[in-house]
C-alpha cells in the first residue's frame, strides 16, 4: 500500500502494537461517536505502519488515492476500494486537513516514542523536520 501513495513517504515506525489509550487520543475527535470503541479495538489488536506524506498538494493527492472512509463507497482502484473491509477496517488513515495533520504526527510521535518504538534522538529530528514552529509547509 506504501508503494501505491501519490508522495514521497518518511516511514515512521513499522509493525507497530498500541495500546487502546493511544488510539483513543489519536482518535479524539471520533469520542462519543457510536463506531469509536470499535475502532480504538479494531487498532489496537493488531500491527501498524506509521508514516508521514510528504509533498506537494499532499493532503488532496493521499486522500484521493486512499478514496472514500467506506470501501463500498471508494472510487475504484482506491487503496480503500481494493484493501479495505468495511468503515473500521478501511486498510489505511491520512488526515484530511493540515491542522488534523498536525495533530496527529504529534500525537503519533509522542506515541512512538513513550511505547519505546523511536528513541529521543529520533523523536528530535522528526519533530524538528515535520513540525516546525510555523507550521508544516507543503500541505
Amino acid at each position: 500500500i506504501i508503494g501505491e501513495l501519490p508522495c514521497e513517504v518518511e516511514v515512521l515506525a513499522s509493525h507497530v502494537i498500541l495500546p487502546p489509550q493511544f488510539w483513543r487520543s489519536f482518535y479524539v475527535v471520533h469520542r462519543g461517536k457510536a463506531f469509536f470503541e470499535d475502532l480504538v479495538s479494531f487498532m489496537s489488536g493488531g500491527r501498524t505502519t506509521h508514516l508521514v506524506g510528504y509533498g506537494e498538494d499532499v493532503i488532496r493527492r493521499v486522500r484521493e488515492a486512499i478514496g472514500a472512509t467506506d470501501p463500498a463507497k471508494a472510487a475504484p482502484n482506491t487503496i480503500r476500494a481494493r484493501y479495505g473491509r468495511s468503515v473500521t477496517e478501511n486498510a489505511i488513515h491520512a488526515s484530511d486537513s493540515p491542522a488534523s495533520a498536525r495533530f496527529e504526527l504529534s500525537c503519533g510521535l509522542t506515541g512512538l516514542l513513550d511505547y519505546g518504538y523511536i528513541d529521543l534522538k529520533r523523536f528530535i529530528e522528526l519533530k524538528d523536520r515535520f513540525l516546525k514552529d510555523e507550521g508544516m509547509e507543503d500541505e
